[in-house]
């Protein structure tokens, strides 16, 4: 398909069509995860690719400026492709973080510089660059509590991981602005993880029941993160 629309001359409006539409299939498949994991790394690194295709046309800025949501989804999901490939989403993030729009742009490039280092193991570099600062955007916001909480978790901060995550659950059950389906999944992934922090390592029947409860459900953000760390305390 790249290559088709290579060798027309095709208008500028008429390839971001065609991008908007494929990029819009590779997110369906990808958030189908029933077609399963192999399905959608293939997807995810699909729309990395057609976001490769506009930076390389001159199509990747909306008024000489990138969306932040555009800007935070291709470093994310160049986080989730296998192998991790952090170096993509770090080459793209200096080469695209001065194209950022105005609104939030600190707040996005914060976030997205935090969660690069989150997915190269620097904890600590992560969590105090997010404590740095202020999220407005709500979107933001929700992300960057999640990413610091999961940061707290790694570096094994009992006190203020426990604080952070009860104050998260609160926030959550407050909040109104994201969609529905997001809400319901951030709020089963931090009820999990307290359930599965307050658990007694010993308790061994309980955290396996716990696993299998987790394969189960299909409405959690950043299950296979979950798997990992339950996995990790299972003998």
């Amino acid at each position: 398909m790249k290559s088709l629309l290579n060798s027309h001359n095709f208008g500028k409006e008429e390839l971001l069509q065609y991008c908007f539409y494929l990029q819009n299939y590779c997110v369906n498949e990808i958030n189908d995860r029933a077609k399963g994991p192999q399905n959608q790394n293939y997807y995810r690194n699909e729309y990395l690719t057609w976001v490769d295709f506009k930076a390389a046309n001159g199509l990747l800025l909306v008024r000489g400026y990138i969306p932040h949501t555009d800007f935070k989804n291709f470093i994310s999901c160049s986080l989730k492709c296998l192998p991790l490939n952090a170096a993509r989403a770090q080459n793209f993030y200096s080469q695209q973080v001065a194209h950022l729009e105005l609104t939030f742009a600190a707040e996005t490039a914060a976030f997205c510089q935090a969660n690069i280092w989150f997915s190269e193991g620097k904890y600590k570099k992560c969590y105090d660059l997010l404590l740095k600062h202020q999220f407005a955007d709500p979107f933001n916001k929700t992300d960057a509590k999640i990413l610091e909480i999961k940061a707290l978790y790694e570096l094994n901060e009992t006190d203020p991981f426990e604080s952070v995550l009860n104050n998260a659950i609160r926030y959550l059950f407050r909040l109104k602005m994201l969609p529905a389906a997001r809400l319901t999944a951030l709020k089963n992934m931090l009820n999990f993880l307290k359930r599965m922090y307050e658990t007694d390592p010993a308790n061994q029947k309980r955290l396996r029941a716990m696993k299998t409860q987790l394969l189960g459900m299909t409405v959690v953000a950043d299950k296979d993160w979950l798997l990992e760390k339950i996995t990790d305390l299972i003998i």
